[in-house]
């Protein structure tokens, strides 16, 4: 769990208005963030037995985007990030490479609308469904296609918001790749807590088993639930809880490793404390997570928790992981931070029977900036 502005930085700047509104105050608006991140891996063993050598690195990543407000129910925006064009997880870049020019590139392109208790958008942008970490799907990664939602409000103390989309992820004559998804969110202000709850289902066609083009094709029809908790007893405390399934069978697909098959549940839990609203607040946060081989598409999902890489490809093969992550930060300002994350991580199944579990340990600090 992680506090307004922290989710502000990972969901990509203000907008002019939000998922529900529109606010018809400017006509224009930029917006920017930096971070600068040290990172520090130990102890990572790969499936072979064989110890990764101990990595440092130091890296930084950039963002600049604007909002247009054509009318009191229209907004177009755009966004560059840097980042290889190759990784969709990642838009950091890392120094040491003689000073040469880092990537930039097209991070986000759309056209977005709210009528009454409608919004749309069409393009390329955030990310359009409740979610409350990056273990099924990473920040940095924004679709392209379009989703559609509503908030139907019942009385003062709760709101219905069903939402649906198409977005389409390689698009060729041989094996289009896409995802049909539906959720259902709902919010409640209780007696001296605030529930937030949210189940859908994403349905992932002819998508790639690793992100290169030798790789063979596979469906994925996951089911997320998540519930948050925010106790107004108790100031700046949050549980959270999502699980995941997918309900695919794949025990007739001889390419996959047979005791990786029915590895296609995951579990996250994550309890924090305090918050970065303002100058001088402090949070503290823990994490558990547990997340099946197939119970995500691991290239989509986040690459904070693991090194652990693809042979053909670039990114980051987020599954058949347990482990923890310990969060801890503090704010300078509304819109300066420092997050320091450590993490211990162990795979949950070898791919066969000359392997072994891989392993994990990685320490990261982060200093953001928002602009």
């Amino acid at each position: 769990m992680i506090s307004g502005f922290v989710l502000a930085f990972l969901q990509g700047g203000p907008s002019i208005f939000s998922q529900d509104t529109l606010d018809t105050g400017n006509k224009l608006q930029f917006y920017s963030d930096f971070r600068f991140r040290a990172e520090h891996d130990w102890n990572s063993r790969g499936a072979n037995g064989v110890l990764r050598p101990d990595r440092f690195r130091l890296r930084y990543r950039a963002r600049f985007g604007f909002n247009f407000q054509w009318s009191n129910q229209i907004e177009f925006g755009a966004r560059l990030r840097t980042g290889s064009l190759l990784n969709q997880q990642s838009p950091h870049i890392t120094l040491g490479d003689e000073f040469q020019e880092g990537a930039i590139g097209i991070d986000k392109a759309f056209i977005r609308g709210a009528h009454d208790k409608m919004w749309w958008w069409l393009g390329k942008n955030t990310f359009p469904f409740w979610k409350q970490n990056e273990l099924w799907w990473d920040d940095d990664i924004n679709p392209g296609g379009v989703a559609l939602g509503w908030r139907l409000p019942a009385g003062d103390q709760f709101s219905l918001k069903p939402s649906i989309g198409y977005f389409i992820i390689r698009d060729t004559t041989i094996d289009e790749s896409y995802l049909i998804a539906v959720q259902i969110a709902a919010e409640a202000e209780l007696a001296k807590m605030k529930l937030s709850f949210a189940s859908g289902f994403f349905g992932f066609n002819n998508m790639r088993y690793r992100p290169d083009q030798q790789s063979w094709t596979l469906d994925y029809d996951i089911l997320h639930s998540g519930v948050k908790m925010e106790f107004e007893s108790f100031t700046g405390v949050t549980l959270g809880v999502d699980y995941l399934l997918n309900l695919k069978n794949y025990g007739s697909i001889h390419d996959i490793p047979e005791r990786l098959r029915n590895q296609i549940d995951g579990f996250v839990g994550s309890l924090s404390l305090g918050g970065l609203d303002k100058k001088g607040d402090f949070m503290v946060a823990y994490t558990y997570a547990q997340i099946g081989n197939f119970s995500v598409v691991d290239y989509l999902a986040q690459d904070d928790w693991v090194r652990w890489g693809f042979a053909n490809a670039p990114g980051t093969r987020s599954s058949n992981f347990k482990g923890h992550e310990v969060k801890t930060a503090y704010a300078f300002g509304t819109t300066f931070n420092a997050v320091f994350r450590i993490y211990f991580v162990q795979g949950m199944v070898p791919p066969d029977e000359q392997s072994i579990r891989e392993t994990g340990n990685r320490f990261r600090m982060d200093l953001n900036v928002k602009f």
